[in-house]
């Protein structure tokens, strides 16, 4: 896992090198996870050319394993703003956040 200050990313913006140690902990923080193993479901049209199935996307569904163990699932429609996500935690296996959806398409679990 890696974190990196948003503000720290952006040129112009304040630096708490320069600024001190009183904006150092502000504003966002981008979080980068290894991506282990998963995959991803996009729905289209039948008879839709593998060469167009992500001009033609109606849905893309993802489940994505991270470096922690977290199995981390998504749904983007076409047209929607925003996605659905959910966490799975590696001990217990229980969700430990789901955001209820727009799709009735499950994607099973990786093995």
């Amino acid at each position: 896992m890696k974190r990196q200050n948003v503000q720290d990313a952006f040129a112009g913006e304040g630096n708490p090198h320069q600024e001190g140690m009183r904006v150092a902990e502000t504003g966002d923080e981008a979080v980068e996870f290894n991506v282990v193993s998963g995959r991803v479901l996009v729905v289209v049209p039948a008879g839709t050319a593998d060469s167009e199935v992500f001009d033609l996307q109606e849905r893309v569904l993802g489940e994505l394993r991270l470096e922690d163990g977290t199995v981390l699932s998504f749904t983007i429609e076409d047209g929607s703003t925003g996605a659905q996500i959910s966490t799975t935690l590696p001990s217990g296996g229980k969700e430990t956040a789901h955001h209820p959806g727009l799709s009735s398409i499950d994607v099973p679990a990786t093995s």
